[in-house]
């Protein structure tokens, strides 16, 4: 595995339609946080946290309501930021009704149909030429079944890999999920295993492909991701 180069900064990707749809269950399930900006007013920002949720809509409660002009929500488009286990989804949505209970304010918001996961590279990101092989794999966690599927390196840092599979063996994944990553560095003679969750599931160039990215979930002092770091030297 040859790397050349390095790749930063933050850029969004679009869940499908099954991820998005659970990725919203698992923000209702934990009261997520959600900020939204109503398209009303430049700058505004509301903080809030979803309380419920249905099929069609979510009820959230706002953080503050003294400075909001709450009668102007009603039926208003909102740009919303949701926070899910550490990882931020963007989405849109509508004010579906506005409701005071007792200085407690509640905002019912159509329930979002699309989410798009944003990603932040804490580090440098080496492209990889002469890609070799990754095995991404789920061992048995109680309800889930065991599972694994074999990609192809295409860049990776300290911080996480993206790896090219076929779209038929990652649909037992969706993003958030905890899986272990297995793969070798060119010049080391034992291979890497490190936990890692799923952050996005892209779709390839060509259409039976799917790019997983797996960010690394380990402790920054563990002496697999010190020899990580060493084996990539300045790329990252």
């Amino acid at each position: 595995m040859l790397v050349t180069a390095q790749s930063h900064g933050q850029y969004s990707f679009p869940l499908g339609q099954r991820q998005a749809l659970r990725t919203v269950e698992l923000a209702v399930r934990a009261q997520a946080r959600v900020t939204l900006a109503p398209k009303i007013d430049d700058g505004l920002r509301l903080g809030a946290a979803i309380v419920s949720g249905t099929s069609e809509s979510i009820w959230v409660q706002l953080d503050d309501s003294a400075h909001h002009p709450l009668p102007r929500l009603q039926t208003v488009c909102c740009d919303g930021e949701l926070d899910v286990g550490g990882a931020r989804y963007i989405f849109s949505t509508n004010v579906l009704s506005v409701v005071d209970e007792e200085g407690a304010i509640r905002l019912e918001l159509i329930r979002p149909g699309e989410l798009h996961v944003v990603q932040r590279r804490r580090f440098g990101r080496a492209v990889v030429h002469d890609s070799s092989p990754v095995r991404v794999l789920r061992r048995n966690s109680g309800s889930e079944a065991p599972w694994h599927c074999e990609a192809r390196m295409m860049n990776l840092s300290v911080g996480g890999l993206a790896c090219l599979a076929n779209r038929a063996d990652v649909d037992e994944v969706a993003v958030g999920d905890h899986v272990h990553v297995e793969f070798y560095v060119a010049g080391e003679t034992e291979a890497f295993e490190f936990p890692a969750v799923v952050q996005n599931k892209t779709p390839a160039a060509h259409a039976n492909s799917i790019v997983l990215g797996c960010q690394l979930d380990t402790d920054g002092e563990s002496e697999q991701l010190k020899r990580l770091h060493a084996a990539l030297g300045p790329f990252t």
